[in-house]
């Protein structure tokens, strides 16, 4: 079992099962991956706000077989305000659209997308 640290941004939460996450997180040094996150929607946990929609984290991956599996996360930034007007959330979701559309299509397992800034 290999862990790993990376700096991502979430840009879509799935909910599986009473208490789980599966994320898609876009990040600079693998793009974007999809790692579940054991217990994150439980109310008292600690990745609670970490694993949200539109959060800029860091992440503690371990791999177990085939699969990424959250084991720490620590949030760096959190665009709650993004959530709650609907204005501002309009924006965001062209991006989480365009950038799940275009990692998709990419065939290479190098980042599909940069953002220096951001991440």
């Amino acid at each position: 079992m290999a862990v790993e640290v990376v700096r991502g941004f979430v840009l879509r939460a799935v909910p599986v099962g009473d208490a789980d996450r599966i994320l898609d997180i876009l990040t600079r040094e693998r793009g974007l991956i999809k790692p579940s996150a054991r217990g994150a929607r439980r109310t008292r946990s600690r990745m609670l706000a970490s694993t949200q929609e539109f959060a800029l984290s860091d992440f503690t991956l371990f791999s177990n077989r085939s699969r990424l599996i959250v084991n720490e996360v620590e949030l760096v930034e959190s665009f709650i305000g993004l959530q709650s007007d609907l204005t501002k959330l309009v924006s965001p979701h062209i991006f989480q659209n365009c950038s799940l559309t275009v990692c998709a299509m990419s065939l290479n397992s190098r980042p599909c997308i940069h953002f220096g800034h951001i991440l």
